[in-house]
């Protein structure tokens, strides 16, 4: 979670602003939606990334620890779970125009 953890209230005005143009523009909620999927998934891959890197560390006699994983991937998980909404109101919404 490099974004994060290194510039922390940059993130957050990035992420207010992505979820601010998502819910203000009604043609790009699949564009904000397919966003946050995609940044959910490499959230969880870099995660198990690192994991993996301990993991190695451990086996080839060093010592390793990682703490919290299971509320980054919650926090991932949520992330793809709004992501999947915004696509579905997208795809709803495209439907009930048509």
């Amino acid at each position: 979670m490099p974004l994060f953890t290194t510039s922390f209230p940059l993130a957050l005005v990035v992420f207010a602003a992505l979820v601010g143009l998502v819910t203000l523009r009604r043609d790009s909620h699949a564009l904000g939606g397919g966003f946050l999927v995609a940044f959910g998934i490499w959230w969880v891959y870099f995660v198990r990334q690192a994991v993996d890197r301990c993991a190695a560390f451990n086996t080839g006699g060093g010592s390793c620890t990682i703490y919290g994983t299971e509320p980054e991937l919650a926090l991932a998980a949520s992330v793809v779970a709004l992501g999947v909404l915004l696509v579905v109101v997208a795809v709803r919404d495209r439907d009930a125009r048509a």
